[in-house]
């Protein structure tokens, strides 16, 4: 099995720095003329401000509530999406049917000048087996900017952790499916929307640092994502594999702690995305406790992670040399090391637990090489160890795919999916996907 692992792990290496020295060496050629730089990018690379209505990034999906826009109105959009998996193996453990849909919709408008700024983005989905849809508020928030260079978020919002939380919409995700390392409650818990607190400090000229404080903490989130998810999914089918073979969370999390909001977690993202023009280098941080003395293990369990990120679009950063933005590739990889206190239960009867450390990790490279006609060849590789103390609990993933925008907002996906032998039995073996997206 190791053997396999690491056979697919070398072939899925080589297979995404093929496609990056590909893309650099052939982009011209293959691709046709480059494109001329926006106003914006332009604006970047001269060191001059942002056009009229330019915003600051943040954690908010496919539109970001933290953007205080320059409109006096209400700010309605949204996105759309239908997905088809297939699997190509005689069996796919969690296998969710034929299709889903997805809606996404983000309401927002000014309450106070450019100053104050209120909004709510609502996701609902359609999954084959759930029964209908279900509706969720994935974020609740006011925005407070004092002065240009300090934001103030309070309510519900997405726990700024790394990158791919706030690209996790479909439009902005190049490929149907998500890294398992920070989806499907392997390693990080997936999108994960919190209430709370969080002060961001903003730099022009080379960033920002967002720190927070949340109700909640990642061990809590998990266990919450596997109850709440009553349809079952290809990653409800990985968490499923993975904590059969465990004593799960039902010694670690909301059972022992029922007042979880009193069990705070706290954290801090670092983005150096403004140094650079293209390059969005930077590091997450979150710690939290999620069992007290009082509660009825008698023990304290503290879950603490970081995470780092670089996001690298090589044809904005050349564009300064080049004098355009050519169609070279963009790379992004993404890190994640979690480590939890875990209750084990000791004795003939579990009537006592003793304390046990527990550590998850995993990462991901992403590799988009803009081709012709508007279609972009993505490659990711995925690698997580969910470390369920069990041997053969480490996961390869190797998704490879096109995406096409026929239109302005529309994106059209086809992607195929691989795992080694030991991920098979976690994540359902291989597969092929499309979707189509739209977003306005």
């Amino acid at each position: 099995m190791l053997g396999q692992s690491a056979s697919l792990a070398r072939v899925g290496l080589a297979g995404v720095c093929g496609v990056l020295a590909w893309g650099v060496l052939w982009s011209a050629p293959v691709c046709g003329q480059p494109r001329e730089a926006t106003d914006e990018e332009l604006g970047e690379l001269l060191g001059g401000p942002s056009p009229e209505g330019a915003t600051e990034e943040g954690a908010g999906g496919f539109f970001d509530p933290a953007k205080l826009v320059g409109a006096r109105t209400l700010r309605i959009n949204g996105t759309l999406d239908a997905t088809v998996f297939a699997p190509t193996g005689p069996s796919r453990l969690g296998e969710f049917g034929f299709a889903e849909a997805g809606v996404g919709l983000y309401f927002g408008a000014p309450v106070y000048e450019d100053r104050l700024y209120a909004s709510v983005a609502l996701e609902t989905g359609a999954h084959t087996g759930s029964g209908g849809a279900r509706l969720s508020i994935e974020t609740a928030q006011l925005t407070w900017a004092p002065v240009t260079e300090l934001q103030v978020v309070a309510g519900l919002f997405l726990v700024p952790f790394g990158l791919e939380d706030g690209d996790h919409a479909s439009p902005q995700n190049p490929l149907v499916t998500r890294p398992l390392s920070f989806a499907g409650a392997v390693v990080y818990p997936g999108t994960w929307s919190d209430a709370g607190v969080s002060v961001e400090a903003l730099a022009a000229w080379a960033g920002s640092l967002r720190v927070y404080v949340v109700a909640g903490n990642l061990v809590h989130r998990r266990s919450d994502l596997r109850e709440a998810q009553g349809f079952v999914n290809q990653a409800q089918g990985l968490v499923e594999g993975l904590e059969t073979v465990q004593q799960a969370h039902s010694f670690s999390g909301n059972l022992q702690s029922r007042d979880a909001t009193t069990l705070r977690s706290y954290g801090a993202r670092l983005r150096l995305n403004k140094l650079v023009s293209g390059l969005d280098v930077g590091g997450s941080a979150i710690a939290g406790q999620h069992g007290r003395r009082g509660d009825a293990i008698g023990l304290e369990l503290w879950t603490w992670g970081l995470g780092a990120h670089v996001d690298l679009e090589l044809g904005v950063m050349l564009a300064g040399v080049l004098g355009a933005v050519w169609p070279l590739p963009q790379v992004r990889a993404e890190l994640v090391v979690l480590q939890e206190d875990r209750a084990v239960p000791v004795g003939p009867d579990f009537s006592s637990y003793a304390w046990q450390g527990r550590g998850r990790s995993g990462g991901y490279v992403l590799v988009v090489q803009p081709l012709v006609f508007d279609v972009d060849l993505v490659a990711r590789y995925d690698e997580f160890e969910p470390d369920t103390g069990e041997s053969g609990d480490r996961g390869l993933e190797l998704s490879v795919g096109l995406r096409w925008r026929p239109a302005p907002g529309v994106f059209l996906k086809l992607e195929g999916q691989f795992t080694d032998a030991q991920g098979r039995a976690q994540t359902g073996g291989n597969s092929v996907a499309t979707q189509a997206a739209v977003a306005w």
